[in-house]
Protein backbone atom coordinates (compact mmCIF):
# COMPACT_ATOMS: atom_id res chain seq x y z
CA UNK A 1 0.00 0.00 0.00
CA UNK A 2 1.36 3.44 -0.84
CA UNK A 3 2.09 5.67 2.12
CA UNK A 4 -0.29 8.63 2.37
CA UNK A 5 2.58 10.99 3.22
CA UNK A 6 4.39 10.25 -0.06
CA UNK A 7 4.19 13.62 -1.85
CA UNK A 8 4.92 12.00 -5.20
CA UNK A 9 1.44 10.43 -5.13
CA UNK A 10 -1.49 12.19 -6.71
CA UNK A 11 -4.08 13.66 -4.32
CA UNK A 12 -6.52 10.90 -5.33
CA UNK A 13 -3.99 8.19 -4.41
CA UNK A 14 -3.22 9.88 -1.08
CA UNK A 15 -6.94 10.04 -0.19
CA UNK A 16 -7.32 6.37 -1.17
CA UNK A 17 -4.39 5.44 1.10
CA UNK A 18 -5.87 7.45 3.99
CA UNK A 19 -9.30 5.88 3.45
CA UNK A 20 -7.81 2.39 3.46
CA UNK A 21 -5.90 3.19 6.66
CA UNK A 22 -9.09 4.38 8.35
CA UNK A 23 -11.28 1.51 7.20
CA UNK A 24 -9.52 -1.24 9.14
CA UNK A 25 -11.76 -1.91 12.14
CA UNK A 26 -11.96 -5.18 14.06
CA UNK A 27 -15.13 -6.03 15.96
CA UNK A 28 -15.05 -8.50 18.82
CA UNK A 29 -18.38 -10.13 19.75
CA UNK A 30 -17.21 -10.42 23.37
CA UNK A 31 -16.99 -6.63 23.76
CA UNK A 32 -20.23 -5.04 24.99
CA UNK A 33 -21.91 -2.51 22.65
CA UNK A 34 -21.66 0.13 25.38
CA UNK A 35 -17.84 0.03 25.12
CA UNK A 36 -18.01 0.49 21.35
CA UNK A 37 -20.32 3.47 21.88
CA UNK A 38 -17.84 5.06 24.29
CA UNK A 39 -15.02 4.37 21.86
CA UNK A 40 -17.00 6.08 19.10
CA UNK A 41 -17.50 9.14 21.28
CA UNK A 42 -13.76 9.19 22.00
CA UNK A 43 -12.94 8.86 18.28
CA UNK A 44 -15.08 11.92 17.51
CA UNK A 45 -13.47 13.86 20.36
CA UNK A 46 -9.94 13.01 19.20
CA UNK A 47 -10.76 13.82 15.57
CA UNK A 48 -12.05 17.20 16.70
CA UNK A 49 -8.78 17.84 18.56
CA UNK A 50 -6.83 16.92 15.43
CA UNK A 51 -8.90 19.38 13.38
CA UNK A 52 -8.25 22.13 15.93
CA UNK A 53 -4.52 21.37 15.74
CA UNK A 54 -4.60 21.42 11.93
CA UNK A 55 -3.77 17.72 11.63
CA UNK A 56 -6.41 17.07 8.98
CA UNK A 57 -5.05 13.72 7.77
CA UNK A 58 -5.30 12.14 11.23
CA UNK A 59 -8.76 13.67 11.69
CA UNK A 60 -9.84 12.22 8.34
CA UNK A 61 -8.62 8.74 9.34
CA UNK A 62 -10.52 8.87 12.66
CA UNK A 63 -13.72 10.21 11.09
CA UNK A 64 -13.46 7.45 8.50
CA UNK A 65 -13.10 4.83 11.26
CA UNK A 66 -16.17 6.25 12.98
CA UNK A 67 -18.28 5.96 9.83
Amino acid sequence: MPEHSDVSLSPEERVRALTKKGSSVDVNDDVPPRRYFRSGVEIIRMASVYVDEGNLESAFVLYNKYI
